[in-house]
């Protein structure tokens, strides 16, 4: 399974880290999940982009991705699966769709499903943002932060519908990129809410067994 590949890996790395005198070995443990986490990210990066070369779709990957979805992802947080395979095939799954939507998507209706993304997009992480993890947990003063700043990088894609409106029948790669990057941002979005909708069934479950 690949999440005790990951687990094993962090734990390499992390001794590797300690015999470097980079961290203290009493420390290593707390680095495990980190180092987990950021080659979980690494690989799942890595197979969404060799698709994308297979698939002749590198700029759209990398606006749906890395410019619309990881950026928001970040600040306001989202699903989680109870693995780092499970987050995988969830990833794949999102961005399987993506490609089969950008594939059927006619050219007139990107405006109106870009101002929809955004639009809405909007709404979820105002309402919602942020969200922790379950290894994770975000105290107040960090709830706030995260808060406001998600918040002002969902009013900065807001600027796409303008820009997109402007280049529109002009520059169709910039048409395009912005429309992808909509969509990871939508994503981001849905994945939000998702997790919120996790959390508020978990609660129920544990009332009711109490």
């Amino acid at each position: 399974m690949i999440i005790f590949s990951l687990h094993s890996f962090a734990k390499k790395l992390a001794s590797l880290f300690v015999k470097a005198n980079i961290i203290e070995e009493e420390n290593a443990h707390i680095y495990v999940y980190p180092f987990e986490t950021l080659l979980s990210t690494i690989l799942s990066v890595s197979i969404v982009f060799i698709i994308a070369m297979y698939k002749g779709m590198l700029l759209e990957t990398f606006c749906f991705l890395l410019i619309g979805f990881i950026p928001i992802r970040r600040l306001a947080g989202g699903y989680h699966a109870k693995t780092h395979y499970g987050c995988l095939l969830i990833l794949l799954a999102v961005y399987v769709l993506f490609l089969i939507a950008i594939s059927v998507i006619p050219v007139e209706l990107y405006a109106m499903i870009t101002i929809l993304c955004i639009c809405v997009s909007t709404i979820l992480v105002w309402a919602f943002a942020p969200v922790g993890t379950p290894n994770k947990t975000i105290d107040d003063e960090k709830k706030l932060l995260f808060k406001r700043r998600s918040r002002k990088a969902i009013l900065m894609y807001l600027f796409l519908i303008p820009l997109f409106l402007i280049v529109r029948n002009k520059v169709e790669v910039l048409c395009i990129a912005i429309l992808c990057t909509s969509a990871g941002v939508l994503s981001a979005a849905i994945s939000l809410l998702a997790e919120r909708i996790k959390i508020l069934i978990s609660t129920e479950r544990r009332k009711d067994n109490e």
